[in-house]
């Protein structure tokens, strides 16, 4: 398959400073980065559907991964290829930054597309890399879903309640401590009454975790 404008350019744009920052390039536009036991950090570049004639729009999704997760959220394996929107805690690069709010950068072509790389780099290091480093650990992921937050950081997937609790017990499940992800799914049973689709999501985590709790799941 023919690489795309946007691969092809943050391949030699943004390749070699996602690199220096220990961050790996997977399929297309998504690089990792281990950052300890069971937590890895995630970017993607996502290309606008609406771009002009001519040029391509994108923006920078941001992720925090824990191993296993998938396996209790949505009852399949990790991909092996990890995208930020399938983290259980993700959101876009414009928040972290001074605008914050979605923000895209355009590529047009020679010569403005190095300063485009430029900025992009930039915001690297002045809004992701901050943020990302309060997540080294599992018991960061844990303790950032289990909190309430201010509204700066609101615009952080999972919200609003129940959410949190909902991503929390799939995490808590994956690392093994079954009970915790028990009393954080009662949690959020408090919180979904009413709601059909939320309760049902619930349900089927419930499922995974209880098959575990009898053995029939690996953790």
């Amino acid at each position: 398959m023919a690489r795309s404008r946007l691969e092809t350019w943050a391949d030699a744009a943004l390749r070699p400073a996602f690199e220096a920052r220990g961050f790996r390039r997977g399929r297309a536009t998504r690089y990792a980065r281990v950052a300890g036991l069971a937590v890895t950090h995630v970017l993607d570049l996502q290309a606008s559907r609406w771009s002009a004639p001519g040029v391509t729009d994108f923006t920078i999704n941001v992720g925090v991964h824990v191993t296993g997760w998938s396996r209790f959220y949505v009852g399949s394996a990790d991909p092996r290829h990890l995208v930020a929107a399938e983290c259980p805690i993700h959101l876009r690069i414009g928040y972290l930054l001074p605008a914050a709010g979605d923000v895209w950068w355009t590529l047009r072509g020679a010569p403005a597309d190095e300063a485009v790389g430029e900025e992009v780099a930039a915001a690297l290091l002045s809004g992701v890399e901050p943020f990302l480093a309060g997540f080294s650990r599992p018991e960061d992921v844990m303790a950032f879903l289990a909190t309430d937050r201010p509204r700066s950081l609101r615009c952080v997937e999972p919200w609003p309640p129940p959410r949190p609790q909902l991503v929390l017990a799939a995490v808590q499940a994956a690392l093994g401590d079954l009970d915790g992800a028990s009393r954080s799914l009662a949690q959020a049973e408090a919180l979904t009454r009413g709601n059909d689709v939320l309760a049902g999501w619930r349900e089927d985590i419930r499922a995974r975790i209880e098959a575990a709790q009898r053995g029939d799941l690996a953790t």
